[in-house]
């Protein structure tokens, strides 16, 4: 959905003369006959909408500007208007110039005939045209109108009336519920059918051609809720988004609907469509068998919920969300008067307050939403303007680097561009110019100075758990049947304590047939020690090699008994099942978890290892159990591991609740998909009990400036992110 509702006030002007005056003050300006005007209610106060019958475009007028626009009726001259103001309104009157850019800029969109032609005569805060060329080149987004559907919505709507009805959103409102909650009971699954299929080839097909579909039952949503109440659609269109083809439809006749709740019906037409859409892809999911239908189906759900969710409902951007939001909290126009107080604002600082741009209007409980939206607007887009690079360089490094320097341009270009053309506008003098710009390279001096040199705290955040030193670990040197357990679970030993008592008859009988064959040797040696030396010299050598594989088989047989490694509580793997089991050498059995435990396992991405080697100057721990309470470490060994794809415990993993994302051919979630190290910690003070409860660690680095900071996390991410998915 396409819309636009402007805002046209008297802008502030000091001087209540003008020197261009002389060229309207004989115009009879009049509205056009195709202008509809209508009463609405903001915040408390009464407005005036113009709605262009042509484009469907509505503007809003406060009641300053209307109280001269109401009198263009194409008799009275511009003068004779604005002494009628003079005389009714006093110190309340209009400017010269305030009257000329409020003719001007009404007569640019198409409400008003008034035959002014002069470009000296622009106000200074029409809206830079400039921006729409960079959105035209743009070729990641571009729209392109392809005719009038209002004939075909007009007989769609007759045909679906009987359907389109407030029942028709109780059903909605029950069978999306109850989809959710089906899904919230299958997350699991879902999420991990996500995670394994959603980068496969196949899937991202399906993505692509399903989505332009969706995009066509949307926009036919919005188009039947605006004739539903009276309106009428005049263009449809593609927006090629992504190189993606995406229907939409211009919905600007929803800004003259009186009535809130019908501007909000209308907004989130397209959002409650996509959710019923996938509301019943989840039930054909739930019931379907792997194949193109199941497929289908789940790329349905993934776009109807989350592209409903982060995109198209999200309030930050203008799409469907916006609109809803803007008319639920009566914010008429909110993002471009956000954008103009910021522009306010740093037009004031490189201007000049006596030179800034002009404050857009602010009704009662505006001003807080005026500040927040356009930052926290930008944030999110440069957020998901990332995410979109991100995905673009996985699949091709070539296409990320273009979707990053495009989105970037578009980012930074934006704000940069409005102001220029502030520093640029023919009101400001040369000299004000002069020291705008002397300001302007001020502040960009200092504003690198401080990115490039001046050092900034830096530091990683990580996950790790409670863990034991390796010592801790009971595994039996001997594989055997379990006799008896020694020590139950649950108690103290001691440092080589027997826990758990392992037999092994084959081993036995192997060391009673080596003793006699030992002896038998013995025996044979000292008969031929005298007759033949020779051979009584060989016979040594093979008694020498059986005492050597007695002595192996004695270590063997006194691995059979399993020892403490060190002092502290036993605690023993599923101790009732031990019995009769048959052990091999080297399976885990428990551990002895020790009085004053002190270890943390940490995994860090493999590409910060280097900085722990090279500059890490501090390590501060804090339990989840006790996050105000901060702990110190330091470093088991100087020398780092290895890179592994091998998390030391699940927890640490997405499926076990941790950061690390793992590979979803591991069921048991214990898989990096990236290469990580496994630091081992001491702390300075014990840990308590829980072994494998995690804990926060914060690793301290040396300071480093802004800029260093950022391309060393460019240089790993283009290198983590941008390359071919096999």
């Amino acid at each position: 959905m396409s819309g636009m509702t402007a805002t046209a006030a008297l802008p502030a002007s000091d001087a209540l003369l003008h020197p261009h005056w002389y060229r309207v003050a004989a115009l009879q300006p009049r509205l056009r006959g195709h202008v509809r005007v209508q009463r609405q209610t903001t915040r408390g106060e009464r407005w005036m909408l113009l709605t262009d019958g042509n484009t469907q475009r509505t503007h809003r007028l406060d009641h300053a500007a209307w109280a001269f626009v109401g009198r263009c009726t194409g008799e009275r001259t511009v003068q004779q208007l604005w002494d009628t103001l003079l005389d009714t309104e006093g110190d309340d009157a209009p400017t010269q110039g305030e009257v000329i850019a409020l003719l001007t800029h009404l007569q640019q969109v198409g409400l008003l005939q008034a035959g002014i032609d002069s470009p000296a005569t622009e106000p200074d805060w029409a809206p830079p045209r400039p921006r729409a060329l960079v959105s035209a080149a743009n070729p990641l987004y571009f729209q392109v109108t392809l005719g009038d559907p209002s004939a075909l919505v007009r007989r769609l709507e007759r045909a679906l009336h009987p359907l389109l009805q407030p029942a028709l959103l109780v059903a909605w409102a029950l069978g999306v519920g109850l989809a959710g909650l089906g899904a919230l009971a299958d997350w699991p699954a879902l999420s991990a059918h996500a995670r394994h299929w959603l980068g496969h080839p196949h899937h991202l097909g399906l993505l692509w051609a399903v989505y332009p579909v969706m995009k066509l039952l949307h926009e036919a949503a919005h188009a039947l809720a605006i004739h539903r109440f009276g309106g009428e659609v005049r263009a449809f269109g593609l927006t090629m988004m992504l190189f993606t083809p995406v229907p939409h439809v211009d919905a600007r006749a929803a800004g003259a609907f009186i009535g809130r709740g019908e501007r909000l019906l209308v907004s989130l037409a397209g959002i409650m469509a996509e959710l019923a859409m996938a509301a019943g892809a989840f039930v054909v999911w739930q019931h379907t068998q792997n194949g193109l239908l199941h497929d289908v189906a789940f790329v349905v759900m993934f776009l109807g919920a989350v592209s409903s969710l982060l995109v198209n409902g999200n309030p930050l951007l203008r799409m469907d969300g916006y609109h809803a939001f803007c008319d639920a909290l009566d914010l008429p126009n909110l993002a471009a008067r956000s954008r103009r107080w910021w522009l306010r604002v740093g037009s004031g600082l490189v201007n000049g307050a006596a030179h800034a741009a002009p404050a857009p209007l602010c009704a009662p409980g505006e001003r807080g939403w005026l500040i927040a939206y356009a930052p926290l607007s930008w944030l999110y887009r440069a957020g998901l303007s990332w995410m979109v690079v991100r995905w673009l360089g996985g699949v091709h490094a070539g296409l990320g680097l273009a979707a990053a320097a495009v989105l970037g341009g578009w980012m930074l270009g934006g704000p940069l561009l409005a102001l220029w053309q502030q520093l640029q506008a023919p009101r400001l003098a040369e000299a004000v110019r002069r020291v705008a710009m002397v300001r302007v390279a001020l502040i960009g001096a200092a504003g690198l100075a401080l990115f490039a040199l001046w050092p900034l705290p830096h530091a990683a955040t990580v996950q790790g758990v409670v863990w034991l030193p390796e010592s801790a670990w009971i595994r039996p040197q001997t594989e055997g049947l379990v006799a008896a357990a020694q020590t139950p679970s649950g108690q103290r030993v001691q440092a080589g304590q027997t826990v758990l008592a392992l037999a092994n008859d084959p081993l036995s009988t192997r060391r009673t047939a080596l003793e006699e064959q030992r002896i038998g040797l013995q025996a044979r040696r000292y008969d031929t020690l005298v007759r033949d030396p020779g051979q009584s010299a060989a016979l040594q050598q093979q008694i020498t090699a059986l005492h050597a594989q007695r002595q192996q088989l004695d270590a063997e047989l006194a691995g059979l008994a399993v020892r403490a490694p060190l002092s502290g509580t036993l605690v023993l793997d599923d101790a009732h099942r031990l019995g009769g089991r048959w052990l091999r050498r080297g399976d885990t059995l428990g551990h002895v978890r020790p009085d004053d435990n002190r270890t943390v396992q940490v995994v860090l991405p493999h590409g910060d290892a280097v900085l722990v080697q090279q500059a890490l100057q501090g390590i501060t721990l804090r339990r989840v159990d006790q996050p105000d309470t901060p702990l110190t470490a330091r470093l088991r060994t100087a020398t780092l591991p290895s890179a592994t794809r091998r998390l030391p415990a699940r927890s640490l993993g997405d499926l076990g609740g941790g950061g690390i994302t793992t590979d979803p051919a591991d069921p048991q979630g214990l898989t990096s998909r990236d290469p990580v190290t496994v630091l081992e910690l001491v702390s300075d003070q014990p840990l308590g009990e829980r072994v494998g409860s995690r804990v926060w660690v914060r690793l301290s680095f040396t300071p480093q400036p802004a800029a260093w900071q950022l391309g060393r996390w460019l240089r790993q991410t283009f290198l983590g992110e941008f390359q071919a998915r096999e």
